[in-house]
């Protein structure tokens, strides 16, 4: 009995590293993949993940797709494992789904049957490009915010100087008249 209090006691410290270290991600932007083993969708699915990682797109990894009999595979979709997900878990809607495996035997990465895994390393690739564009956006209005600030800051000393000029100039006028 000692034994079981002493391993239920370890495994609630490490579920409680796990929510205080999946949580940091809520905080940043972030991708996140989420792998859950195809032998055991529920099993690996944890209901409350999006309150981990906020509102940062998910993209799903069904891993060990190969261990899933052929007739599973030909049925097993992308609409089908979202309905299975929406069932067991309403919080958690995944961007994009991808079905992936590495046989033992897979040598060649051209190989089909590691085709989930190029799918979801291409979209990784696609939102970090989209991800730098939007960061090289948001610069270079920044860029075009500061110069046209600089712009107004130039103008308004231009026309005090312009207006102190004609000050000076009204001021000499009245001393000579005087």
């Amino acid at each position: 009995l000692r034994g079981d209090a002493t391993t239920l006691m370890a495994k609630g410290a490490m579920l409680d590293v796990f929510r205080r270290e999946v949580s940091k991600i809520r905080e940043q932007k972030a991708i996140v993949v989420y792998c859950v083993d195809a032998a055991d969708i529920t099993g690996t699915l944890i209901k409350t993940m999006r309150d981990y990682v906020g509102g940062n797109p998910i993209l799903l990894a069904v891993t060990r797709c190969d261990l899933l009999p052929k007739y599973i595979m030909k049925t097993a979709n992308k609409n089908r494992l979202k309905a299975v997900i929406a069932d067991r878990t309403e919080s958690i809607v995944p961007a994009d789904i991808f079905m992936c495996s590495i046989p033992p035997d897979a040598t060649d990465p051209e190989d089909s049957d590691v085709e989930g895994i190029k799918e979801l390393a291409n979209e990784l690739l696609k939102l970090r490009k989209k991800k730098k564009q939007e960061a090289a956006q948001q610069a270079q209005m920044a860029n075009i915010q500061a110069q046209a600030q600089a712009n107004a800051e130039a103008s308004e000393r231009s026309a005090m100087a312009e207006v102190q000029k004609q000050q000076a100039l009204t001021q000499e006028k009245v001393s000579i008249e005087q």
